[in-house]
C-alpha cells in the first residue's frame, strides 16, 4: 500500500461540486488509510480545511 498521495493542482478547472467530492475522498483516504497527502495548490484556503500544516 503507499504511503504518500501527491496531488498537483487536483482542483483546477473543475467544477465545485467535484472539487467537494475531491476533498471528501482525499480526507476518507488519509482517515480511514492512513496515507499522507501532499497537496500542491496556487490557492491552498481553498483547501485548507483538509490540510494539517501549510507551508
Amino acid at each position: 500500500m503507499p504511503e504518500l498521495l501527491l496531488l498537483d493542482e487536483s482542483s483546477m478547472g473543475l467544477a465545485p461540486i467535484v472539487v467537494e467530492s475531491i476533498a471528501e475522498r482525499t480526507e476518507t483516504i488519509k482517515d480511514e488509510l492512513g496515507i499522507s497527502i501532499l497537496l500542491v495548490s496556487l490557492h491552498p484556503c481553498e483547501r485548507s480545511d483538509c490540510q494539517r500544516r501549510k507551508h
